[in-house]
Formats: C-alpha cells, structure tokens, sequence
C-alpha cells in the first residue's frame, strides 16, 4: 500500500543527504571510511538501490520479495 506521508518523509530526508553532498570535496566523497559502506559514494549507490527496490516492490508490485 502506498502512503504518501512515508514517501514525502523520504524525500525530504533524500533532500536533506544529498544537500550535504553537495557541499562535499570530490576527494571527501569518495574517501574510503573503514565503516559500514566504504565511501559516501558507496552510501548513496545503496540508499538507490534500495528505494528502487522499494518502489518495485511496494508500488508497482513487481517484485514479491
């Protein structure tokens, strides 16, 4: 079921990260960090993945897992 409220929430927090990316030296976003995924850049890729799942599988339902 699609609800809007979750999605405005992760949008704006989707927002709110890549603001501060934005504000970011090259060097500093692709820094290797030695913890959980290994740069910013590596976070980021994830966090897509992610909502492209999320939205294949909650809002055009073509996923079951």
């Amino acid at each position: 079921m699609f609800h809007q409220n979750e999605y405005e929430w992760v949008r704006k927090t989707r927002g709110t990260l890549l603001d501060f990316c934005r504000e970011l030296e090259p060097n500093d976003f692709t820094r290797q960090n030695g913890y959980g995924w290994q740069s910013v850049r590596d976070s980021l890729v994830h966090i897509a993945d992610c909502y492209i799942a999320w939205l294949g599988s909650f809002v055009l339902l073509e996923t079951k897992k």
